[in-house]
């Protein structure tokens, strides 16, 4: 199985769950795009700029 995973991710998220598919024994090809907003806009999202709880 291939998978692609294109992403932006600030906290590592998305690259561990490509690392996972990869484990799982899929062949992954991981892109992460840069980063779009500027900082003084990511001050206006504080929900965003949160790091994920693990589940």
């Amino acid at each position: 199985m291939n998978v692609a995973v294109i992403s932006y991710s600030a906290h590592g998220s998305t690259a561990a769950l490509a690392e996972g598919v990869e484990r799982a024994g899929a062949t992954v090809r991981s892109r992460r795009v840069p980063e779009l907003v500027p900082a003084e806009g990511a001050c206006l999202a504080p929900a965003a700029a949160k790091p994920p709880k693990d589940v």
